[in-house]
């Protein structure tokens, strides 16, 4: 089975996981999503941070009445940090696909942080890593529902339930017998 790593990010958050085997087919499903790693993008909690005294920009109005605007170039401060951000994300995806051996990567993330992230990956050496997108942001949601959603877009292979357990014959469990019902 080809290796799998997954980002799933957005302008706030990164998670990374693995796809890995289970030690125990017999009792737990496999192949599984495993969260090896959490990342958060301070830049941008200290920015909205910022903005609390100030709902946005350019809607400053003198005292006769008359408005004027200005640009405090927040966008542009903004769209840094989450490069930023995006390029922390990415070296951490490619320092996980190099631990898994994993030959797939695979990146979620909302339409605000695709396009950045796609950014750096461009500018980065692969090695022949298989990268596939998806613009969705299921940063909240839990690793189960993730690789469910994952699967169900063919990005990762779906997980196999495990086989139900066999009772041999004679090893004491015994079908219980029908009794005659009397009047």
């Amino acid at each position: 089975m080809s290796k799998y790593v997954v980002v799933v990010a957005d302008a706030q958050r990164a998670r990374v996981f693995a796809l890995k085997e289970s030690l125990t087919p017999e009792i737990e499903s496999t192949p599984r999503l495993v969260e090896t790693g959490d990342l958060v993008n301070t830049a941008h909690a200290a920015a909205k941070a910022e903005r609390r005294g100030t709902p946005s920009s350019g809607r400053n109005k003198s005292g006769s009445g008359g408005s004027y605007a200005f640009d405090d170039h927040r966008e542009k401060r903004d769209l840094d940090g989450l490069r930023r951000f995006c390029n922390e994300v990415v070296k951490a995806a490619l320092k996980e696909t190099k631990a898994q051996d994993a030959h797939s990567l695979v990146l979620v993330a909302g339409r605000k942080a695709l396009g950045p992230l796609r950014e750096v990956l461009a500018g980065i050496k692969t090695n022949g890593l298989g990268i596939k997108e998806w613009d969705k942001d299921l940063t909240g949601d839990p690793a189960a529902r993730i690789h469910e959603l994952l699967a169900k877009q063919a990005l990762i292979p779906a997980s196999k339930k495990p086989a139900p357990l066999v009772h041999r014959a004679g090893a004491g469990l015994r079908k219980p017998r029908a009794r005659a019902m009397t009047e």
